[in-house]
């Protein structure tokens, strides 16, 4: 078995815990948090280190693994950030796959992902570093899901689309154009809307502005529209 610390003690943890546990061959040997914070009641059973006391952890362990439960707090970037600093001690990020999703071998999947239940991922979709899908996606064929990028439940996600880094999409939506978007993009959980910052056209193909912004030109990575966007 594999040691695994996960950072976290919110109900997100609390169900990495779950998971690894159950379906994989790490063993969770406790959980990293931060100062001041507390695990929920199901999680107090285990030892709580702090990031700063988990090189010591390394050093007596030898090879020691550890995922991030952590959700989309600051549009990813705080799970982003975390990844990296428990890298930079040492540590080796760990994914969890479900056995009940479905991901075609053809796929390349990143570092440090959770892939939840009843996921359907189609033929050369290329999946990135730090993703979170959450159970019952959609992930048509070519499309590409960037670092840091969270994506809650029903959400389907049309072929060829490309997300660009630390989005977040909320539940029941579809991907119909992607531009490439950053960390500064923002969403709207209540509508659960995506906000696609920058629409952009190409070639024989043009894109309308979302109700947010207006397009603006440049390198373009879109599927065609529906006239119901």
């Amino acid at each position: 078995m594999k040691p695994l610390w996960i950072f976290g003690g919110s109900s997100f943890a609390e169900i990495a815990v779950h998971y690894f546990h159950r379906d994989t061959d790490y063993e969770v040997q406790g959980l990293i948090m931060d100062s001041g914070f507390e695990p929920v009641e199901r999680l107090k059973h285990l030892p709580v280190r702090r990031p700063d006391e988990m090189a010591a952890v390394v050093n007596n362990s030898g090879e020691v693994y550890f995922h991030v439960a952590v959700t989309y707090a600051n549009m990813n970037m705080l799970r982003v950030a975390k990844i990296m600093e428990l890298e930079s001690l040492g540590m080796i990020p760990a994914s969890y796959v479900s056995r009940h999703a479905y991901v075609d071998d053809s796929t390349t999947i990143g570092s440090h992902v959770f892939i939840f239940e009843d996921n359907t991922i189609q033929p050369f979709v290329e999946i990135g570093s730090g993703v979170v899908l959450w159970s019952g996606n959609h992930v048509g064929h070519h499309s590409e899901v960037e670092q840091g990028v969270f994506i809650s439940s029903h959400v389907v996600i049309s072929d060829t689309a490309a997300s660009g880094n630390a989005v977040f999409s909320g539940s029941i939506r579809q991907w119909r154009i992607m531009s490439v978007l950053d960390e500064a993009t923002g969403y709207s959980p209540t509508h659960s809307f995506l906000i696609i910052r920058e629409m952009m056209s190409c070639g024989n193909r043009r894109s309308r502005p979302s109700r947010l912004h207006p397009p603006v030109t440049g390198k373009c990575r879109c599927h065609p529209l529906s006239p119901q966007f």
